[in-house]
């Protein structure tokens, strides 16, 4: 089995840390100086090298040579994530107080430190408070905010920065090089990206990468597997919400969904956007609206969103008051009033009132008022806005025929027709018509015949799409 290509070239000394260069040297400095502190407090996001520049450091305090991969046994490494509870530290406790075996110094490296107990923690401070000559203690974070003050008081705390994208970009290059990867600078671009800071993320995603083709690796083959949304995408959806227009923002997400883009990478774009918009005061969507977009979408970055939660964000910032589906025509009351008032009054001018013309006349006056003043589905998606917002973005958009106790709701695209035949939405549905009609209604739920023929696609690019992904995970076929 080959060696992940993260832990093939994770750093194994201070001068080949990459991007933590305030903290390799302020460290050397502590070393030579030998003003070695018992504890240290090492915070950061994911993969940027926490947990390797604490084995360096237990190793350069004992002076262990960096070639030297004899297994330490004075050098402890816990996973605080699966050994949080008290039992684990009253036992870390108990041991601490034996000298080492060989080295100088017994060195634990206490990972993901912040998910100990509370109980935990405490057992842990007592040995913080009075620790043995011999004992050195490395805590790392991904959450420091969660690790308590009077823990992190007793320790030297060092910030590790994310990854900048130049160092990144560097970084992939000279490991693509020493591994025969043939790809473009584009697409490493494309990888350093989305690593958003972690050199491990990054390398991994190279990792990934190296077995899809023998020929150059390109930035679309990058985006084809990341699921990375395209830009002009993008920027369709950002002016989709900004001129509140639901039926473009549909079909845009539709569009990336096709793309097979990642929905926690089409999240994760549109923040970024829309930061940059508030910084360069871009004035396409309001400060105020920008922000609660962001803010909604925060929650689904991760890799488990969904493309119902980008779109219900999304719907939630549109006024839909200000937007008139194509078609619709919407009346005034007063207004259909008079429509009705004035036909009715030309019909009579025409046929001298007689009795038969005065029930031609009612029934005309029916007619014209069932096509015009018929609100009743209006009166639903009122009721429904007032309760629901989310799904009277959904229902906004479809067709509606209200006849013989039934409602039949015809929409344009299958994923709002899939929302609503979720059985909480209909029931919700459901009662909002009784609420709003007095009586039940049944639904029946239609999908609009596409009236524009499939674009065609270039089937080399499928053959090479295909082949790409077939050398990641096996034979495949694209479906359509």
């Amino acid at each position: 089995m080959a060696k992940a290509l993260y832990r093939k070239y994770r750093s194994s000394s201070f001068d080949e840390v990459v991007g933590q260069k305030h903290i390799t040297d302020t460290l050397k400095n502590a070393i030579e100086k030998d003003l070695i502190s018992h504890a240290y407090l090492f915070t950061g996001p994911r993969g940027v090298g926490k947990t390797s520049v604490a084995r360096i450091l237990a190793r350069e305090i004992n002076n262990i040579p960096a070639d030297d991969k004899a297994t330490q046994i004075d050098i402890i490494e816990i996973d605080a994530a699966s050994n949080r509870r008290i039992d684990e530290m009253r036992e870390l406790r108990d041991k601490v107080n034996i000298t080492p075996t060989s080295l100088k110094y017994k060195v634990y490296i206490i990972d993901e430190v912040h998910m100990l107990t509370r109980e935990a923690f405490n057992a842990l401070l007592k040995t913080l408070e009075e620790p043995p000559q011999h004992v050195i203690f490395i805590l790392a974070t991904t959450e420091a905010h969660k690790v308590p003050e009077t823990i992190v008081s007793r320790t030297q705390r060092y910030s590790f920065k994310p990854i900048v994208e130049v160092d990144a970009l560097e970084h992939l290059r000279k490991i693509s090089d020493k591994e025969s990867i043939k790809i473009t600078d584009e697409a490493l671009k494309l990888i350093a990206n989305h690593g958003q800071g972690s050199f491990r993320d990054s390398i991994s995603m190279l990792d990934q990468l190296a077995g899809i083709s023998s020929s150059e690796i390109g930035a679309s083959e990058v985006s084809l597997l990341l699921g990375v949304p395209d830009n002009q995408l993008l920027d369709d959806l950002i002016s989709s919400v900004a001129s509140n227009d639901p039926n473009s923002l549909f079909e845009t997400l539709q569009n990336l969904r096709e793309q097979g883009a990642s929905p926690g990478n089409i999240a994760k774009e549109i923040i970024s956007r829309l930061r940059k918009s508030l910084y360069n005061n871009d004035n396409q969507i309001t400060a105020t609206k920008a922000v609660s977009i962001m803010k909604a979408l925060l929650n689904a970055t991760g890799s488990n969103a969904s493309y119902e939660q980008i779109e219900i964000c999304l719907l939630e910032s549109i006024n839909f008051d200000e937007n008139i589906k194509p078609g619709d025509k919407t009346l005034d009351p007063n207004e259909n009033d008079n429509f009705i008032e004035n036909n009715i009054a030309e019909d009579l001018n025409q046929k001298n009132a007689s009795e038969d013309i005065s029930i031609e006349v009612q029934d005309k006056s029916e007619k014209i008022i069932e096509q015009a003043t018929d609100n009743s589905w209006d009166k639903i998606l009122q009721l429904m806005k007032s309760q629901h917002n989310t799904l009277y973005g959904v229902l906004r958009m479809a067709d509606a025929t209200i006849a013989d106790g039934k409602i039949i709701l015809t929409f344009s695209f299958e994923f709002h027709k899939k929302q609503l035949e979720q059985n909480r939405n209909i029931e919700v549905l459901k009662k909002v018509i009784n609420d709003s009609l007095g009586e039940k209604h049944e639904v029946q739920l239609l999908l609009k015949k596409p009236t524009i023929e499939p674009k065609k696609t270039d089937n080399s690019d499928k053959n090479k799409a295909l082949s790409s992904v077939s050398n990641i995970f096996g034979d495949a076929e694209l479906l359509e």
